[in-house]
């Protein structure tokens, strides 16, 4: 991370990365959330944002590897059954089958008081990564020269 920490407002470029987290250990926040239970497979999470002046832009790249959502030994309800079961065809027909990881890259801009998170874009990059997988590692491709182009695009009222 590089911080300018005498702006004003918040400027900064981050790079930061998460490798293969045993998903069955957040299988309670997916239960909570998602109402799936994963008994196989690890998560990364690559992202990378620059602020300047209280605007930026970035994203965020979840990747699954080697999920397996659908435990048909565990005693579920019906209800639970279906929807595992709805997901887990999901995950199957839309992974990266050569790399076995599921995954999307989440496009995030915009200013600290009111953020925009592409969700067309997110569910697009689902067919992309389904095509051509993501690298399970930062891009690069937010550097210091993207606070120049968002100052340039964003300048500052006074």
């Amino acid at each position: 991370m590089d911080l300018n920490p005498f702006a004003t407002r918040p400027t900064f470029t981050l790079a930061a990365e998460l490798r293969e987290m045993d998903l069955v250990a957040l299988n309670e926040m997916l239960n909570a959330y998602a109402k799936v239970d994963v008994s196989k497979g690890r998560m990364s999470i690559f992202s990378e944002v620059a602020a300047h002046d209280g605007n930026f832009e970035g994203y965020v790249t979840p990747l699954l590897e080697d999920i397996k959502l659908l435990d048909l030994k565990k005693d579920k309800n019906p209800v639970k059954l279906v929807w595992e079961s709805f997901a887990a065809a999901l995950v199957h027909l839309f992974k990266n089958h050569p790399k076995d990881r599921f995954g999307t890259k989440i496009p995030i801009h915009g200013s600290f008081d009111n953020p925009q998170v592409s969700v067309w874009a997110a569910f697009a990059n689902v067919f992309h990564n389904f095509i051509s997988a993501f690298p399970s590692a930062v891009e690069g491709s937010i550097t210091p020269e993207n606070l120049n182009k968002m100052q340039e695009k964003n300048p500052r009222k006074k």
